[in-house]
């Protein structure tokens, strides 16, 4: 009796053992999957991560690129809309003159049409420079953001140079003043133009470098 009770006692024993090996078992697998699975989870997180922030540095590039590219555009049409202004008051000028004559012999051609294209290129640079920069937002800090009023300011200067241009007039008889005063009138954008383009490039550079640098730590 005393034998069955050591054997029941053993059975026991072996029973207890095996269950506590089958749930280290199961606990040590769920473990090691949970392990592997949360590796994973953090590989595929961090890599992810680090997608979307080449994905914004590359945006940041091609925003710093196309800012720079309509910026300059903005400054060529700037200058040739002031020529062309000075060539059409002259052309007008010339014209006046030959009324003043009275004379029959000069073919007055102002050439309206194309002083407009000029003045509609300018404004189609300065509306794909405010798209733009309307983009500034969702891929810059405020650092960035802030400067467009700085932009602003310079292209509203620019155009308040461009309308003085447009409505100088001579005064007395156009007899009087040769058809070239118009070009003596200074036909360059202002310092604080290219001013305005050299301080937010700088900015846009600063943070591009910024994010590089933190693109380059998460890699490592």
């Amino acid at each position: 009796m005393h034998f069955g009770g050591n054997i029941l006692i053993n059975m026991k024993e072996i029973i207890f053992t095996a269950i506590l090996s089958a749930l280290l078992t199961v606990a040590g697998s769920y473990y090691l999957m949970s392990s592997q699975l949360t590796a994973e989870q953090d590989y595929w997180l961090n890599r992810q991560t680090q997608e979307l922030a080449e994905k914004k540095l590359n945006k940041q590039v091609e925003l710093l690129e196309s800012f720079n590219d309509i910026y300059l555009n903005l400054q060529l049409q700037s200058l040739k809309a002031m020529t062309g202004t000075a060539k059409f008051k002259a052309d007008l000028h010339l014209c006046y003159q030959a009324v003043e004559l009275k004379s029959s012999e000069y073919n007055c051609d102002t050439k309206v049409e194309e002083h407009l294209k000029e003045k509609q290129r300018y404004q189609q640079q300065v509306y794909k420079l405010s798209v733009l920069m309307q983009m500034f937002p969702l891929y810059f800090s405020d650092e960035v953001t802030s400067k467009v009023p700085v932009i602003h300011a310079a292209v509203v200067k620019n155009n308040e140079k461009l309308f003085e241009l447009s409505r100088y007039e001579v005064k007395g008889k156009y007899l009087d003043t040769e058809a070239t005063v118009y070009f003596e009138r200074e036909m360059e954008t202002s310092p604080d133009f290219e001013e305005a383009r050299t301080e937010v490039i700088d900015t846009m550079l600063r943070e591009i470098q910024n994010s590089e640098r933190s693109l380059y730590r998460s890699a490592r």
